[in-house]
C-alpha cells in the first residue's frame, strides 16, 4: 500500500468536491476511479500519470471536457498539475520508511545467501524428479 495514499485520497476528494466534482458520483463531470493505484500513480507522474491512468481504465469520466473546465475554473491544476507532489512524497517515504540500513543488508544477505545445503538439495531432487 502506499504511505500517502489516504491522505491524498481525502484532499483531492475534497478539493474536486469544491470544484463541483464528485468522486464516483453520477454527473457527467464527476471522476469514476475504478482503481486505488489511480493515487499514487497520479502522485509519482502527475499530469502524466493522470493521463496514463484514464488511458489504462483506471478512470473514466464522461465528460472530459466539463472535467478539466471546473478544474481549470477553480484553479486546482495550480496546486495538482504544477507542483511536485511526487518529489515530496518519495523524501518522505525514503525519509520515514527506509529500511536500507548497512545493519539491515546484514540481515537481508543472512538470509538470502545463508540458505544452508539441505535447503539445495531439496530443490535440486524436485528438479531432478520434474525432468525424470
Amino acid at each position: 500500500m502506499y504511505v500517502f495514499e489516504k491522505p491524498l485520497k481525502s484532499l483531492l476528494k475534497k478539493e474536486l468536491q469544491e470544484a463541483g466534482i464528485e468522486v464516483n458520483g453520477k454527473a457527467p463531470q464527476d471522476i469514476q476511479i475504478h482503481s486505488e493505484m489511480f493515487y499514487r500513480r497520479f502522485a509519482q507522474d502527475e499530469l502524466l500519470g493522470f493521463a496514463e491512468t484514464y488511458m489504462d481504465g483506471w478512470i473514466d469520466i464522461e465528460s472530459i471536457d466539463e472535467f478539466f473546465n471546473r478544474i481549470f475554473l477553480q484553479g486546482l491544476y495550480k496546486k495538482y498539475f504544477q507542483f511536485p507532489w511526487n518529489k515530496i512524497c518519495h523524501y518522505l517515504e525514503y525519509e520515514l520508511f527506509n529500511n536500507q540500513t548497512a545493519k539491515r543488508s546484514f540481515e537481508v544477505g543472512q538470509k538470502h545467501y545463508d540458505l544452508g545445503a539441505f535447503y539445495f538439495a531439496g530443490i535440486s531432487s524436485r528438479l531432478f524428479k520434474t525432468f525424470s
